[in-house]
């Protein structure tokens, strides 16, 4: 507890710093928290997401390219009758996204690019379930695409800005799928 306390007095006060600052630069920074699904050939499950990004703008402010890198753990308490499972995953996804319209300070926005994914985990026997599975370590990769689109709320003129991303998806090889909802917070360097 005492570590998300400190986390949280840590972000406000590079806010704040920021928000006193007026400097236009097409460099930006995001941070960004969520839930969502991870699931493949070997591995299911609900969990929570944060991810670290950099930002660079290309064209006027409407297209961006995104790199990301993000980790997620994911685990099955919300199924009935599969096996248990704890799952990490680490993300790395480069995009390009572009603005299709605003209005005011309001953005909507949809991008695409790769994945690339290292999932790993444990998988065990569930107390409902009478088998005599010991439980199994499992680590694969995956390759593949990365869709998004969500709404950005940003003055131009200011340094910080906020996103609603409800669409967060990625798939690929290995029967790899992620969905996930996030909201992310941006600083321009």
């Amino acid at each position: 507890m005492k570590q998300k306390i400190i986390l949280v007095v840590l972000i406000a006060n590079i806010c704040l710093g920021a928000a006193a600052q007026d400097k236009k630069s097409r460099n930006r920074v995001t941070y960004s928290y969520g839930i969502g699904k991870s699931e493949g050939k070997l591995h299911k499950g609900f969990g929570n997401i944060y991810s670290i990004g950099y930002e660079r703008a290309l064209w006027k402010e409407r297209i961006r390219f995104t790199y990301q890198f993000s980790y997620g753990i994911y685990d099955t308490k919300t199924f009935l009758g599969i096996q248990k499972q704890m799952t990490s995953g680490y993300n790395v996804v480069p995009k390009l996204e572009l603005t299709l319209f605003t209005i005011k300070n309001v953005s909507l926005y949809v991008g695409g690019g790769g994945v690339f994914n290292r999932s790993k985990g444990l998988t065990g026997n569930d107390d409902d379930i009478a088998t005599n599975d010991e439980p199994e370590y499992f680590e694969i990769n995956h390759f593949g695409y990365s869709a998004t689109a969500g709404i950005r709320y940003g003055d131009p003129k200011g340094r910080i800005f906020y996103e609603l991303v409800p669409w967060d998806i990625h798939g690929g090889t290995k029967q790899f799928k992620e969905y996930h909802g996030k909201f992310v917070m941006g600083i321009k360097l």
